[in-house]
């Protein structure tokens, strides 16, 4: 798989030049990445190997191009795409049928490739990391001339990002000996302006070297209707399977390796 291609055609400013304290443009986040993390930045897939679309991402104040992210399970029950869209104040949100999603909203949100890789929870997106790729990528296609960026975590965030990718996708490897070290987390969602408390811990497929945790479904006396949730997840799988088998596979095998008799309640 290619890597990105961190070319210019539009003339910047350099670094310490007129950007806004708060925006940063293409040339200022190369070569800070160059700088500090140059071989995560360097495996990441090319821009042009993305999803884009247009007529996801409507409303006033909204790029009309956007990224595919992955799906979302909607009130409804249905499977809808997520979209990342950037703003006219050069930040990136999450949109679904239209609809600007809350943090709430993300409890049930499903990645695709190359963004899966993100995600160290099954219904919780490390969101801090996928922004700060997401606008780098708005950036590379020259689709906007700057992002907000919020914070210095914002550029630790990126590395993350592009980290987890690269080893995602296989054109990242790391030393043996330094890839205990090296290893990094999730920056917290409150670094990149979200308000609310801290929530708890989930389910975790997806990540690099990381299988699905569904410690205790087996066991009662906890209040949990394991046969409705292994139904969900049942309509979950099979709404999915048809916009992405492979990956709707990988992970009905990871939920029978952790939870051998969920067929047991489907119907």
């Amino acid at each position: 798989m290619k890597t990105a291609k961190h070319k210019s055609k539009t003339a910047y400013p350099p670094v310490a030049a007129a950007a806004p304290k708060t925006y940063y443009n293409l040339s200022q986040i190369e070569a800070i990445a160059q700088k500090d993390f140059l071989t995560e930045f360097e495996s990441i897939i090319d821009v042009n190997e993305l999803q884009w679309q247009t007529g996801e991402c409507i409303g006033e104040g909204l790029h009309k191009t956007s990224l595919f992210l992955g799906y979302i399970v909607w009130n409804d029950g249905d499977i809808v795409k997520v979209s990342g869209c950037m703003t006219d104040a050069g930040r990136v949100e999450l949109y679904a049928r239209g609809t600007k999603l809350r943090r709430e909203d993300h409890t049930e949100l499903f990645l695709q490739e190359p963004w899966e890789y993100l995600a160290e929870e099954i219904f919780r997106a490390p969101m801090s990391n996928l922004k700060a790729l997401v606008g780098y990528y708005f950036l590379a296609a020259e689709l906007v001339e700057m992002v907000w960026v919020n914070k210095e975590s914002w550029f630790e965030s990126l590395k993350v990002a592009c980290r987890l990718v690269g080893l995602g996708v296989g054109t990242l490897v790391l030393d043996e000996e330094n890839e205990e070290e090296s290893e990094v987390g999730e920056v917290g969602d409150e670094e990149m302006g979200y308000e609310g408390g801290d929530e708890g811990g989930g389910d975790s497929v997806g990540g690099p070297g990381e299988g699905l945790d569904v410690d205790g479904l087996e066991e009662d006396g906890d209040g949990i209707d394991r046969g409705e949730v292994a139904r969900i997840l049942q309509r979950l799988l099979s709404s999915a399977r048809a916009k992405n088998s492979h990956w709707t596979q990988h992970v009905e095998d990871e939920l029978l390796e952790a939870w051998p008799g969920v067929k047991a309640h489907w119907k």
